[in-house]
């Protein structure tokens, strides 16, 4: 029975291929040998796709295959959920994942160029013409060099034009209105950016429509767009969560407004525009120049020879994008972002030939040959390079996994990478670090090293790995990202030494005998946090006696620069134990005495509390280090969190019990102490006296032997009821963003009246008054003192206050480049 089925499910298919062939025979020779050629092109793309990966939205797209977060950046804002569901299907049947978004790039490039052929047929041109179209296309270079490379870029190309076919259908057809609809939004699902290529057909055919008052067509199209959208970008903000979604873009739009400030029309000059987005995606100017002006008499041509309605499609998608793209996209991903253009301006090229009498237009389509031959022959070798040669930081980081330890290397990276590390180094275990500018990096762990992978070599260091695409041509395409990586270790003078008793392994560390560890002179003091496994230790500071630590026992001890400020650690009779915990905090000069002092407040305030996503992808947390200096009875110490009044104002209140004569590690305490989240003031009391230590940081920025450091939190005497305090403005990705905040320590309201100094003699300053509620605690942005009048000027200006009771005053400054905060008092 089951052969029977077989043999007959073998004569369907023997039927179905005989009748394709059939058809393939019936249809112009011309048609045949195009088809003969897309096949061929889309072999050769698929047989020179790149070796490796190489951008960083396709590895993003890449960890999305893997685990589907915009939040997390798999992939990035807006999320582009149809082509990861498409990426995801073909990636279950192929198995890998960088061959899986290859393969849909390769499949959408052939798609696109026969889309062209379609639609210039559709419009009324020539077979010949329709085929000088999609010529043009395959050959652009901008459009190879991206056709077989993971991202959604060629994917968005070929549903723009499947969704322009089905509109101009729709502008005959009001009934076919609803697969417009449908045909659009799953565009838009693929890459949001199309919206600018279609949202204007897209009027047109509503219009066209309602004036044949085809209400029926239109409220199903309606229904049909909306339901397509809803199945694409539903699953999306759920799997996300639809605040964390909210936030991502926020972000997103943060991050592209500070970062692309100045890459856009109109901030950007119209010749640099022009440079980026007319001649760099076709790699040389002649080329360049001979594309437009093809363009344009192409059009000119069409609009003679009775095809307007071709010029005007044409214009209404690809002239209407390549307008409004540089006002709303980087400059510097314009060989990218113009792809969707490429199609209909291919279209109005191809028209040249319609200039010239019939006898002639052979010799006008051999120039339109020879134009495409040039530019496959311009980005021939780079495609060849790619699919020959791994991509630099590719190499470097499959490198860096194959010959570092990952328990002991710290790799400091160029943020250009961020993407390719994140997937290719941090899932093994390396802890990674974004290098930042003024940030002095070093290793903090047992045999611990410290590699730097950068475009460059990172001074002073020994050169590991160098890889490079060395060819001119390629850094335009590649965004001068991507070209070249270099691996550099960085000598062991900025880094902790720890003695050869010490070893790190999976989980934690281990110690034979003894071990000292000892900080290079000129780096931050540290306070070590020691925790004994199940074996007894001893753990001696400099030019103390040692302090004998029970299994399971824990301990802080101040670690000092130079040999005189070493810390040595024993096991009791020479054997080898584990040690679970061995962490290395900074501190304030003075700060770890201070701590461990035997006297104390009752009384203390650390500004700043907080468990808040923030601005420039920043995530804020508050650590405290709480000290019992009674050696006889343990201490209750009472957490009094007042929230931002714009987050809602809440006080919350919690405790905490230090042990007799201990050091508590409080980590992330508004969330672990008062399961919430937000910014505050942070109130701490207790019977008897006690010390503490703060740091309030970006969970995601550099941890490094100087930051984040913990600091002294504020005595009550600090409370005043007038003062200066420089407020910082410096607005732009390598300046600081800064913000007042008030903390009214009492039980009763509290009115401060602010006084921001303006730049000029004749500037009036800008006043503002801040009403507190008892134990209330406001937050004010620089932005919203300075006004947008002056967000053009880079000034240390005066914010003068003036408060009807005693509150407590700082000036929040933060690096945009780093996100390291400082903390301002009044007259310091």
């Amino acid at each position: 029975m089951a052969a029977n089925a077989m043999r007959g499910c073998r004569s369907k298919l023997s039927r179905v291929a005989a009748e394709w062939l059939r058809r393939v025979r019936g249809r112009p020779l011309g048609d045949r040998l195009f088809g003969g050629a897309l096949l061929a092109y889309g072999v050769a793309l698929w047989l020179f796709r790149p070796l490796t990966p190489f951008e960083q939205d396709e590895v993003l797209f890449l960890k999305a295959l893997d685990r589907y977060d915009v939040a997390l950046h798999s992939p990035h804002p807006p999320g582009y959920p149809l082509f990861v569901g498409i990426g995801k299907a073909v990636r279950w049947l192929v198995g890998d994942p960088v061959a899986a978004l290859q393969l849909v790039a390769v499949i959408a490039a052939v798609m696109a160029v026969a889309g062209v052929w379609v639609l210039a047929r559709r419009l009324g041109a020539g077979r010949a013409a329709a085929a000088t179209a999609a010529a043009i296309l395959a050959a652009a270079p901008a459009f190879v060099f991206h056709a077989n490379v993971g991202l959604s870029d060629i994917p968005g190309t070929a549903c723009s034009v499947l969704a322009v076919i089905a509109l101009v259908a729709a502008l005959d057809a009001p009934r076919t209105l609803p697969l417009a609809a449908a045909a659009s939004a799953a565009a838009v699902a693929v890459r949001p950016q199309l919206i600018l290529a279609l949202a204007v057909l897209g009027v047109v055919a509503i219009v066209a429509a309602a004036r044949r008052r085809r209400w029926g067509a239109l409220a199903l199209a309606f229904a049909v767009g909306v339901g397509v959208s809803m199945a694409c970008w539903l699953p999306a903000v759920l799997v996300t969560g639809a605040g964390r979604f909210r936030q991502a873009m926020v972000d997103a739009s943060a991050w592209a407004a500070a970062h692309e400030a100045g890459t856009r029309l109109p901030e950007l000059p119209l010749t640099t525009a022009a440079r980026y987005w007319l001649v760099a995606p076709f790699g040389t100017y002649v080329l360049a120049a001979l594309f437009w002006f093809a363009v344009a008499a192409g059009a000119v041509a069409w609009w003679r020879s009775g095809r307007r309605r071709l010029v005007g499609v044409a214009l209404a998608c690809g002239g209407s994008y390549l307008v409004a793209a540089p006002f709303a996209m980087g400059a510097g991903e314009a060989v990218r972002y113009i792809l969707p253009a490429l199609p209909f301006l291919a279209l109005l090229a191809a028209g040249v030939p319609m200039l010239v009498p019939a006898a002639q237009r052979r010799g006008a389509a051999a120039l339109a040959a020879v134009w495409c031959v040039a530019a496959v022959g311009w980005i021939g070798p780079l495609v060849v390079l790619r699919a020959r040669t791994p991509a630099p930081v590719w190499a470097c980081l499959t490198w860096i996994a194959a010959h570092e330890d990952s328990t002991t290397t710290t790799v400091v990276y160029d943020g250009a990478f961020r993407p390719h590390v994140g997937y290719l180094l941090s899932p093994r275990g390396f802890r990674v670090e974004e290098l930042r500018p003024g940030v002095r990096y070093g290793s903090r762990v047992p045999g611990g090293s410290v590699v730097f992978v950068t475009r460059a070599p990172h001074p002073p260091g020994e050169v590991l790995l160098e890889r490079d695409w060395d060819v001119a041509a390629l850094r335009p395409l590649s965004r001068h990202y991507y070209d070249r990586c270099v691996v550099t270790r960085q000598p062991d003078a900025d880094s902790a030494s720890f003695s050869a008793g010490f070893r790190a392994v999976a989980g934690g560390w281990e110690l034979a005998g003894n071990g000292t560890i000892t900080l290079p002179d000129g780096l931050s003091s540290q306070l070590v946090r020691v925790r004994a496994g199940g074996t007894p230790l001893a753990v001696a500071p400099a030019g103390s006696a040692p302090v004998p630590l029970p299994p399971g026992g824990e301990t802080f001890v101040p670690l000092e620069p130079g040999a005189r400020g070493a810390v040595r650690v024993e096991v009791r009779g020479g054997a080898t134990a584990r040690v679970p915990s061995l962490e290395l905090f900074p501190v304030g000069n003075g700060d770890a005495a201070w701590l461990a002092r035997d006297a104390g407040e009752r009384d203390l305030l650390v500004p700043l509390a907080a468990h808040v996503h923030g601005r420039m992808r920043s995530d804020w947390l508050t650590d405290l280090l709480l000290h019992n200096p009674d050696p006889r009875w343990p201490l209750e110490i009472t957490l009094r969190w007042s929230q931002r009044l714009e987050l809602g104002g809440a006080v919350l209140s919690g405790t905490q019990v230090v042990a007799p004569g201990a050091t508590a590690l409080l980590r992330d305490v508004v969330a672990t102490v008062f399961h919430t989240g937000g910014a505050g003031a942070l109130h701490l009391a207790a019977a008897r006296p006690f010390t503490v230590l703060w740091r309030t940081y970006d969970a995601n920025a550099p941890r490094t032997l100087a930051d984040p450091a913990f600091a002294r939190p504020v005595a009550g005497d600090q409370a005043s009821a007038r003062g200066t305090l420089a407020l910082s403005y410096r607005p732009g990705p390598a300046g600081v963003r800064s913000n007042a905040a008030f903390f009214n320590p009492s039980a009763g309201p509290v009115n401060v009246r602010l006084e921001l100094g303006r730049v000029g003699v004749d500037a009036a300053p800008v006043v503002r008054v801040l009403h507190l509620p008892p134990w209330g605690f406001g937050f004010v942005d620089a932005d919203q003192l300075v006004g947008a009048a002056d967000r053009t000027l880079t000034a240390e200006l005066p914010l003068r206050f003036a408060a009807t009771r005693p509150v407590v005053a700082f000036v929040s400054v933060v690096e945009n480049a780093s996100n390291r905060p400082r903390y301002l008092f009044p007259g310091r």
